[in-house]
């Protein structure tokens, strides 16, 4: 389920996940980050998971979410681990304490509509839900609603660049949004066979922003660019 490749021996390393109180094993990790104290929050098949990696042993943290939703995203922001799930709560765990989730959110987004994308802005957060776009400020239960012309269905896939602006992505083939927030201007990216120059794929599986500032987008085909 889980690997580690050494840096220095070149050679991968299995490591076992097993909760540490009773003994489940997950079948699947989707999602993982690392925090500052060399701990794993994976997302796995059974919930999330705190695996510590010196004492190679995993924790289940109880977010308090219904059998029939799920979480769709993680995030480390500001010392504290985000969970967003697909019943629209965002919650914030406590990497020493995650016994005790915060709710961050008033109420479910949008009456309860997936959130399928994080993107941290600052100290802010933007939320991607189902052709809809809000900004959660800091200490603020109540995120605020933008309208850019172009909206993805399920923006899955978001980054903010050095300018300040908002990528967006799917990778269910709705192609890539750029969100200008000062001005409200929006621009779709899609595959066009005029241009050779342009995007390859309308399926976005990852985005990433270098230190340079520029854009790497990560393709269901043909590989990745820039």
């Amino acid at each position: 389920v889980l690997q580690r490749l050494g840096v220095g021996s070149g050679q991968f390393e299995r490591v076992p996940v097993q909760t540490l109180a009773d003994g489940r094993l997950p079948s699947r990790v989707q999602q993982m980050i690392a925090d500052a104290s060399d701990r794993l929050w994976l997302v796995t098949d059974l919930g999330l998971l705190r695996h510590d990696t010196r004492s190679q042993t995993s924790r289940l943290v109880a977010i308090p979410v219904a059998a029939s939703n799920r979480i769709t995203r993680i995030a480390f922001h500001r010392g504290r681990i985000l969970v967003a799930t697909s019943a629209g709560d965002l919650f914030q765990v406590d990497p020493d304490f995650p016994e005790q989730p915060h709710a961050l959110l008033d109420g479910p987004l949008a009456g309860g509509s997936p959130i399928w994308g994080l993107a941290l802005d600052g100290d802010a957060v933007w939320l991607g839900s189902e052709f809809r776009l809000f900004r959660l400020e800091p200490d603020s239960g109540t995120p605020r609603e933008y309208t850019p012309q172009h909206r993805l269905r399920q923006p899955d896939r978001m980054t903010v660049d050095g300018e300040g602006r908002l990528w967006l992505a799917s990778s269910t083939d709705e192609g890539m949004v750029r969100f200008e927030p000062r001005t409200g201007r929006s621009d779709l990216f899609r595959p066009d066979s005029m241009d050779p120059l342009g995007l390859l794929s309308n399926r976005v599986l990852s985005l990433a922003v270098d230190p340079r500032g520029d854009l790497w987008v990560g393709l269901l085909r043909g590989g990745s660019q820039r």
